[in-house]
């Protein structure tokens, strides 16, 4: 959607105060985002499932900002004997990531009114603005749209502090405003090409492919990577680094997002591999997985939360949560052998919602139904 950036001030006219256009500038496009899902432009990006299609003698296209290291794609050519081109309309499957797609915006900092919005506003409170200006600019603005056309403006306010208390102050402020969150568009014409493209892959699910005859991290390898990373030995955090970013991570997701997360300080400093390239992009796709803020409920909520957006949330997650959980409550209240209050494991429950969406899972990544097994660390 086209948008022009209107400055406005406030100035004094015969005994009261009057609201002026100062200017029309032309400025970037805008995306406005009616849900709040849709904030994130991963989700309006159609992308094909990559277990169902082929990529034996295929050609791809690579985006910029891809977590598709070259090994990887080494990998794939000899696999599938693919190859890559350098140009968009010659691939088969053009491979996008949200990095990518996410740089296509700038933040946008002012309010953004609709331009028929704005006019019929105006024509309720025109006592309080001065015409001539403010019909100039609508004049300028409709002699570059299409008749039919919907543009956003924003509105700048340049009034100084001693005009706040007056009424036209209030009403610049009380314009109807479009309430969802709204960006700028960098490159409208690459946003088009993507949002419109139907054979993008997302580079995450392509590197799935790379390593999905790789070995699976399953429920009983945990202990012992864990153990590991407490030993704090460089050589043995490289090591699980290593195991994590070629192991089948897709498959191993629960397990990658519990060590990345609860012990993502000791596997950042203690490690010497940090910034290779295989652990580069394990980091970007667990970027959502990097622990911030006090050790509190929300620390535990946002990584069972963050599981269940990726569609990973497994009980065996749920229960080493619960169990760090209950350890950290425990000693931060003082509970001990003397208090009259008992609390144990079985206390702690999922809501209905989340628990709806918990998934049980054996040592090959398959979904099952079955009891808890025998190897859970609690």
């Amino acid at each position: 959607m086209k948008s022009f950036l209107v400055n406005i001030d406030i100035r004094a006219v015969a005994g009261t105060h009057k609201i002026y256009v100062r200017d029309v500038q032309s400025e970037k496009p805008i995306i406005i985002f009616r849900t709040k899902a849709s904030e994130n432009l991963k989700y309006s990006v159609k992308t094909l499932d990559i277990n169902q299609i082929s990529l034996k003698d295929k050609t791809i296209y690579r985006y910029p900002k891809l977590t598709l290291p070259r090994n990887k794609v080494d990998v794939l050519k000899e696999k599938y004997n693919l190859s890559v081109v350098r140009t968009s309309d010659t691939a088969d499957y053009k491979i996008i990531s949200e990095d990518y797609v996410n740089s296509l915006l700038e933040r946008k900092w002012t309010d953004s009114v609709l331009l028929n919005d704005f006019i019929e506003y105006y024509k309720k409170t025109n006592i309080h603005w001065d015409n001539q200006s403010v019909d100039a600019a609508i004049s300028e603005i409709r002699s570059v749209i299409g008749a039919d056309e919907k543009v956003a403006l924003s509105i700048k306010s340049n009034a100084s502090w001693n005009h706040h208390s007056t009424t036209a102050y209030d009403i610049s402020r009380e314009m109807p405003f479009i309430e969802d969150k709204s960006s700028y568009i960098s490159d409208e014409k690459t946003l088009k090409d993507i949002l419109s493209a139907n054979n993008l892959i997302f580079d995450t699910a392509l590197c799935g492919v790379t390593v999905e005859d790789s070995i699976i991290l399953g429920e009983a390898e945990y202990n012992n990577l864990v153990t590991m990373i407490d030993s704090n030995d460089t050589d043995n955090i490289n090591l699980v680094l290593e195991m994590m970013a070629n192991c089948n991570v897709e498959k191993s997701f629960d397990i990658i997002a519990l060590l990345f997360y609860m012990h993502h300080n000791t596997l950042k400093d203690r490690s010497s591999n940090w910034t290779s390239v295989n652990v580069k992009t394990l980091r970007k796709r667990f970027n959502n997985f990097i622990p911030y803020g006090n050790l509190n409920v929300h620390y535990y909520d946002r990584l069972l939360k963050n599981l269940c957006d990726e569609n990973f949330l497994t009980e065996f997650a749920f229960k080493v949560v619960s169990v760090k959980m209950l350890d950290h409550l425990v000693r931060s209240v003082g509970f001990n052998q003397e208090s009259i209050f008992d609390i144990n494991l079985n206390d702690i429950r999922l809501k209905p919602a989340f628990q709806e969406k918990m998934m049980k899972k054996n040592d090959v990544g398959i979904d099952i139904i079955s009891n808890t097994p025998a190897y859970l660390p609690f």
